[in-house]
């Protein structure tokens, strides 16, 4: 069940942190300072004493960085009210982001932004819900929060809909009702419901087996910037299911796939 997709968009949460707190930090007018650097064309050795260190920060800086600095602006700004750190702040924490797994806190904060009408806590809350990630699944809740999300505008809330319909996850399966949250979804630009559209495409589960239409589906989600719709063009060149066999274009999109 694809029902996760949203969680996995936490494990970029550190950078979307950071950049929160940059946001949250930044003086009221003025542009921020550039620090200087040395020129690429000095010879090594001979920088003057006290000249700022020009490399890059490790990654091990840019971590601290965002524990020590970024995720209490964070937590900060998520205690005044604002929705999206409430967001990030449920995300970080029940994924253990900057301390132990806390299902229960990160549960409070998604809730308080969802509260608020964010579309991609409500979303958030309810694949948790599906999943069974609090108690047992509760799919007349978890139908609830997608049905919020799709309202507030996040078109995965109506991809997991869908999903819905389709496994019967707490209702009848209704492959009719499947079709049509991907198909809506799908015209809202989602790339996820274009990659569900393109495997049953290519299944022939829900809809007649075409190859030839996965792939358009395939692409279509990669030019949205699908690793996965990537990653299915790959397989399709590879194999030469929908496109003529080419190698050299199977390689190309799963080096997409990767970047």
């Amino acid at each position: 069940m694809r029902l996760l997709l949203a969680l996995l968009a936490g494990l970029f949460l550190a950078a979307f942190i950071v950049l929160a707190a940059e946001r949250a930090m930044a003086p009221a007018t003025g542009p921020v300072p550039v620090p200087a650097v040395a020129a690429p064309s000095s010879p090594v050795g001979s920088e003057r004493p006290g000249t700022a260190d020009a490399r890059p920060p490790t990654a091990q800086a840019l971590w601290v960085q965002a524990r020590q600095v970024a995720w209490p602006a964070l937590q900060a700004k998520a205690e005044a009210g604002d929705a999206e750190a409430q967001f990030r702040r449920g995300m970080a924490t029940l994924l253990g982001s900057f301390g132990e797994p806390d299902a229960a806190e990160g549960r409070r904060w998604l809730s308080r932004a969802a509260e608020q009408g964010h579309a991609r806590a409500s979303n958030a809350l309810g694949e948790l819900l599906a999943l069974g990630e609090f108690a047992e699944p509760d799919y007349p809740k978890a139908t609830a929060y997608f049905q919020a999300a799709w309202k507030a505008g996040e078109p995965m809330g109506l991809v997991n809909l869908g999903i819905l319909a389709e496994e019967g996850a707490g209702r009848s399966k209704d492959a009719a009702e499947a079709l049509r949250c991907f198909r809506q979804a799908a015209d809202k630009g989602c790339a996820a419901a274009l990659v569900r559209l393109g495997v049953i495409s290519h299944d022939g589960d829900l809809l007649p087996k075409d190859d030839r239409q996965a792939v358009v589906y395939y692409r279509q989600a990669a030019e949205k910037g699908s690793k996965e719709g990537w990653m299915n063009l790959a397989i399709a060149h590879q194999r030469g299911q929908g496109t003529p066999r080419d190698p050299s274009a199977a390689l190309a999109c799963a080096r997409q796939a990767w970047n």
